[in-house]
C-alpha cells in the first residue's frame, strides 16, 4: 500500500498528474445522460410544433371558408363548389387564393390538406410528419 501511495505522490510532484479512468468514466457516464435528456426534449417540441402550426392554419382557412362562403354561399370544394360538402372531401385552397380580395394570404405549408369534417363546413387538417406514411390529424376548437 505504500509503495503505490508513493508512487502516486511520486508522478505528482513532477507534473505529471492526470485523471483516473474512474473519474473519465464518470464524466462521459454524466454527458451521456444529459445528450439523452436533450434529444428526447428536442424531439418532443418539433412535434408540437407541428401540431401548434397545423392548428394555426386549420383555424386560418377555416375562417376563409366561412369567408368565402358568406360571399358565395357556396362552400370550395375539391370537386366544385357546394352548399354541403360531404365529410372527407377536401377544401380548395386555390380559389381561397385568388381573386381581388383573397381569402387567404398565403398558402399554408406544403405537406398540410384540409378537408370538411361534416356538411355544416366545418373543416379538420392534417399535415404528414416528415418520414411518415399517414397524417396526423389536428382539428380546432
Amino acid at each position: 500500500m505504500d509503495n503505490v501511495r508513493h508512487r502516486v505522490t511520486r508522478h505528482r510532484r513532477r507534473g505529471e498528474g492526470g485523471f483516473t479512468l474512474i473519474e473519465l468514466l464518470v464524466v462521459i457516464a454524466i454527458l451521456s445522460v444529459l445528450a439523452a435528456i436533450v434529444i428526447i426534449n428536442v424531439t418532443g417540441v418539433k412535434g408540437t410544433a407541428q401540431t401548434a402550426s397545423c392548428k394555426s392554419d386549420t383555424e386560418a382557412v377555416q375562417t376563409a371558408v366561412d369567408g368565402y362562403y358568406v360571399a358565395n354561399g357556396l362552400y370550395p370544394d375539391a370537386s366544385g363548389d357546394t352548399p354541403s360538402p360531404n365529410a372527407g372531401e377536401g377544401v380548395n385552397i386555390s380559389e381561397l387564393l385568388t381573386g381581388t380580395n383573397p381569402y387567404l394570404q398565403a398558402s399554408p405549408a406544403t405537406g398540410e390538406s384540409f378537408t370538411y369534417a361534416n356538411t355544416t363546413g366545418t373543416i379538420q387538417g392534417s399535415v404528414t410528419l416528415q418520414g411518415a406514411s399517414s397524417g396526423t390529424v389536428c382539428q380546432t376548437g
